[in-house]
């Protein structure tokens, strides 16, 4: 991979979401049902899906981009309040008007996650679009200062099968890094990436197989990076870490073992410490190494919003 620290920049590229967390406290049921009376104390919006790739980015200190689509309606103007707030450049977001922005909320009782109501409608990707994002996007690449793309793929539509084959055509070209993140089932439009980052669940996806029947985590590693010549495969297994492959080399990461209060985007988390760590000059051992790290540290943390520590950053300097 390329090691040219003078590329400073990222692109996020997928779904975005806004996430909304609600917290409050429980002490009773409702007469009308067995669920707790929420006394709600607080609301916070964090940006969701590949928006939250970049903004923890942001957080270690790098210079991103975020390319999407949303709505034009009030979510949007959150989630670009977010954006802003995050210091995250927002010039590839395409506004499209009768679609709705997708928003998650997740109520949590006494640190605990009790419910999610999920608000967004369906998206259909059109050639207009289509075109007019990937040449908007190689208008970006051209400038040779971005260094890697990261393919933040929710299944929502926007990562359609034409449009990632060809924005991996384009990384190729300018010489940029592809990292992707896979939630579904259809992989062969990333054939050619750099590195993909599979779960259990997305492993046993990409592999047609039940995940309670995966092969052995070196296995399946090798297996994935057979059917879609991808040489680096980052497998992460929650508590029991992750395996590398990295060409010809296996590496067995472990989880930090620790309490765990919020696993949601702990994925995101490491793709983007994975991410800043190859904008800073480090190989991929060490770069997931430290995304390691710093998904064990954010997923210690009930808020979304908590930035990573300086140890994490000064690991990324080092």
């Amino acid at each position: 991979m390329n090691k040219d620290t003078a590329k400073n920049k990222a692109l996020v590229v997928g779904d975005l979401m806004l996430d909304e967390s609600i917290f409050g406290t429980a002490s009773r049921l409702t007469p009308e049902g067995p669920v707790p009376v929420i006394l709600k104390n607080k609301t916070e919006y964090t940006l969701g899906g590949a928006g939250f790739v970049a903004k923890v980015l942001s957080d270690l200190d790098i210079n991103v981009t975020l390319c999407g689509v949303v709505g034009d309606d009030e979510t949007y103007d959150i989630l670009r309040s977010c954006c802003n707030e995050n210091k995250i450049n927002t010039s590839e977001i395409l506004s499209i008007n009768g679609l709705k922005t997708i928003k998650k909320t997740r109520v949590y009782a006494s640190g605990h996650l009790v419910a999610r109501l999920d608000d967004e409608s369906e998206y259909e990707m059109t050639d207009a679009i289509r075109k007019k994002c990937l040449e908007s996007i190689e208008s970006v690449l051209k400038n040779q200062e971005y260094k890697v793309c990261i393919i933040s793929d929710y299944n929502k539509g926007f990562c359609d099968d034409e449009f990632i084959r060809r924005l991996i055509e384009l990384c190729i070209k300018y010489e940029v890094i592809s990292l992707v993140d896979p939630k579904t089932e259809d992989v062969n439009k990333f054939i050619g990436a750099d590195l993909i980052k599979p779960n259990n669940f997305e492993a046993a996806k990409i592999l047609g197989i039940s995940h309670e029947y995966l092969p052995l985590p070196e296995e399946v590693v090798k297996q994935i990076s057979s059917l879609l010549k991808i040489s680096n495969v980052l497998y992460t297994r929650g508590s029991k870490g992750m395996i590398l492959l990295s060409g010809n080399k296996i590496k067995q990461i472990d989880a930090i073992q620790q309490e765990v209060f919020n696993v949601v985007g702990a994925g995101d988390t490491v793709l983007a410490g994975l991410c800043a760590g190859l904008i800073n000059g480090h190989d991929i051992e060490e770069s997931s190494l430290i995304a390691n790290d710093l998904a064990g540290e954010m997923v210690s943390k009930l808020s979304r919003k908590i930035k990573p520590s300086n140890s994490i950053k000064e690991k990324l300097s080092t």
